[in-house]
C-alpha cells in the first residue's frame, strides 16, 4: 500500500477521532487539577459510540463523577455543628458517593476501550494488530493510553509503539 493511501486508511481506522500530543494532555491535566480526563472522555463520547461496538460510553457518569469529586471532599471530614453520629453518617455517605462515581467514571473509559478494540478488529493486519489495546495501561493511565493507542490507529506508521522497526 502507497504512502497516501495508507495515510486515508489510518484516517478511517476511528472516524472523527483525532490525534493529540500525549504531553499536552498531562499539561491540560495539571493545569485543570486534574480534571482533564472528565472534560476529554465526555468530549469524545459521541465519537465512541459511532463505532461498530456494542460498547458505549454514557456522558451521565462521566458528570457525576466530576460533580461527586469536587462536592464530597467537602464532607470527608468531620462538620463542625453536627452531632458526631451524624457527622461520620455523612463523611461514609460521601466516602461511598466519591469510589463509587469513580468507578462508574473508570468503567466508561473501559466501554471505550472495549469499542475501540471492536472497531479497530476490522484493520488488523499479521504485521499491525491495532485492536490490541491493555487493560492495565487502561486502567493506570486512562485517557493518556487510550488517547496514545488512538494517535497510533489514526496516524499508521508515523508513530510506531517503541520496539516497532
Amino acid at each position: 500500500m502507497n504512502g497516501e493511501a495508507r495515510r486515508v486508511a489510518a484516517a478511517d481506522r476511528l472516524p472523527g477521532i483525532r490525534r493529540m500530543s500525549i504531553w499536552l494532555m498531562l499539561l491540560w491535566s495539571l493545569l485543570s487539577l486534574g480534571f482533564y480526563p472528565y472534560f476529554w472522555l465526555g468530549l469524545r463520547a459521541k465519537h465512541f459510540n459511532r463505532l461498530h461496538s456494542n460498547a458505549k460510553v454514557k456522558v451521565t457518569p462521566i458528570v457525576f463523577a466530576a460533580v461527586a469529586s469536587t462536592v464530597t471532599p467537602f464532607f470527608m471530614e468531620p462538620l463542625p455543628d453536627v452531632p458526631p453520629t451524624l457527622g461520620f453518617a455523612i463523611c461514609v455517605a460521601a466516602q461511598l458517593i466519591f469510589w463509587g462515581s469513580l468507578a462508574w467514571f473508570y468503567l466508561q473509559f473501559f466501554n471505550a476501550r472495549r469499542a475501540m478494540m471492536d472497531h479497530l478488529a476490522a484493520f488488523d493486519t499479521p504485521e499491525e494488530n491495532y485492536s490490541r489495546i491493555s487493560a492495565l495501561w487502561t486502567f493506570l493511565f486512562v485517557n493518556l493510553y487510550l488517547q496514545f493507542r488512538i494517535n497510533w490507529a489514526v496516524t499508521g506508521d508515523e508513530q510506531e509503539p517503541a520496539g516497532k522497526a
